[in-house]
């Protein structure tokens, strides 16, 4: 793709019809490459932005509270999966995951920060982010991780106009939910 974007156009003199048309499919080519490549590059940034968002949060418990969110080599690959890979129009391929994790393996802080990324850095505007657990005891620990992250940070504390034991509202509008599924 890259050696065809390089390569100079081929120069004709149009005289009739048959040349214009030779022309036009290889202008048509360039453009179908060009926008390959775009897609691509794209597909990288956002999936790039994505893992630089993870990476810069702060674990809110346990042994590493306070440590930068460093992600395993099989969390990224979610992560640069579930939000570098788009359709054509630039847009998320999958608006649903299931991913499956044992024990003590990090989803509730995997799961915190994907609604924060969904919140901050998806660019939808009035967004709800909804997320829900198999039990009361598992929609609280999920929850805590959302809470502790927007305790722990000044800007995002500032953000909270009304919280309840399941429910964070915004300044902006955005309401995060978590409950049980049951």
């Amino acid at each position: 793709a890259a050696e065809a974007l390089k390569s100079k156009p081929s120069e004709y003199a149009i005289r009739d019809g048959r040349r214009l048309l030779s022309v036009s499919r290889q202008v048509l080519d360039r453009v179908r490459v060009s926008a390959l490549v775009y897609l691509i590059e794209n597909r990288q940034a956002h999936a790039d932005r994505a893992v630089a968002f993870f990476e810069n949060l702060k674990h809110t418990k346990g042994k590493f509270h306070g440590e930068p969110f460093t992600l395993l080599s099989w969390e990224e690959k979610i992560i640069r999966d579930v939000y570098g890979t788009l359709k054509d129009d630039g847009t998320r391929q999958y608006k649903f995951v299931y991913i499956e994790i044992p024990k003590k393996n990090g989803k509730s802080e995997l799961a915190a920060g994907a609604a924060l990324y969904h919140l901050f850095a998806d660019g939808e505007m009035n967004g709800e982010i909804y997320g829900c657990a198999a039990d009361r005891a598992q929609a609280k620990i999920l929850f805590s991780y959302i809470d502790g992250i927007f305790s722990s940070v000044a800007l995002l504390k500032k953000m909270v106009i009304n919280r309840t034991a399941e429910t964070i509202e915004l300044n902006n509008r955005v309401i995060i939910q978590v409950k049980t599924c049951l």
